[in-house]
């Protein structure tokens, strides 16, 4: 597989057709054999467990300008939540505060400029923030205790 390569995901019921964009310090073009890895492994994640994080996210966006927020965001609906690409971190330093992989979503509903990033490291959850190509600067912890 090489970067901008599209591949298809089923999240929140929807098969859905994503971009693989490799980010990171590495301008290689072909994935690797551990990115192959980390891209099948996404591929193959049950994002319902993670839907109370991503509505809590969207959530604590809208509070801090003002907007309704809501419990029962339909992840499946486009304007809500649009999965477009896959972003595989292709560094040479990796450290702990750094995501290996995650999916990123857009939103033309709610006040999510910068979209969602939902991370991974390890094959597990690692964060959430709006969009980060160096995949190290993640909001959990502003909004870790936030009440939706």
């Amino acid at each position: 597989m090489e970067n901008e390569s599209k591949v298809k995901i089923k999240i929140f019921g929807k098969e859905r057709t994503v971009e693989i964009c490799l980010v990171g310090d590495n301008d290689s073009k072909r994935l690797t054999k551990e990115e192959e890895k980390l891209l099948k492994w996404i591929c193959s994640v049950d994002f319902d467990i993670h839907k109370d994080k991503i509505i809590k996210y969207i959530n604590y966006l809208n509070d801090i300008i003002g907007e309704d927020k809501h419990d029962d965001y339909d992840l499946s609906n486009d304007e809500v939540f649009l999965p477009t690409a896959i972003l595989i971190n292709v560094t040479d330093s990796m450290d702990e505060d750094t995501a290996e992989v995650a999916l990123f979503a857009e939103s033309d509903k709610y006040a999510i400029d910068e979209g969602i990033m939902i991370a991974f490291k390890d094959s597990e959850y690692f964060g959430i923030s709006g969009f980060n190509d160096c995949m190290n600067d993640f909001e959990d912890e502003n909004f870790d205790e936030y009440n939706s």
